[in-house]
């Protein structure tokens, strides 16, 4: 990458100007509408564990160019779920659940015999 470096008062700066390679933030999203968008929303929120991770990284590979902060951004999940299906496309291992160990735990009772 070549840019031209200019001298000001305070040092060498970069001049932005010149950048040669612009990236794209949006490549993979110009071929979706918003409509398009809100209805993979629907079909996430209708899933759960797995499942919900597999598709998010389907989605991720195939619009977002692999990243999941743009999967994030426009899809409203989180960046760990999103990175979590994508490691478990990328190596086969399913990552177990553990649904059973949240909330409120029931309160043991005590009987007298």
């Amino acid at each position: 990458m070549q840019t031209l470096i200019t001298r000001q008062s305070k040092g060498l700066r970069r001049n932005p100007k010149n950048n040669l390679r612009k990236k794209s933030y949006l490549s993979g999203m110009e071929k979706l509408s918003s409509e398009y968008i809100s209805s993979l929303k629907s079909g996430l929120n209708l899933l759960t564990g797995y499942k919900r991770r597999c598709y998010a990284a389907e989605l991720t590979e195939k619009y977002f160019d692999g990243s999941i902060y743009k999967a994030e951004r426009y899809l409203g999940v989180g960046r760990v779920m999103v990175g979590l299906g994508l490691k478990e496309r990328e190596t086969g291992i399913r990552c177990i659940e553990n649904f059973s160990a949240r909330g409120r735990k029931k309160k043991k009772r005590f009987t007298k015999i």
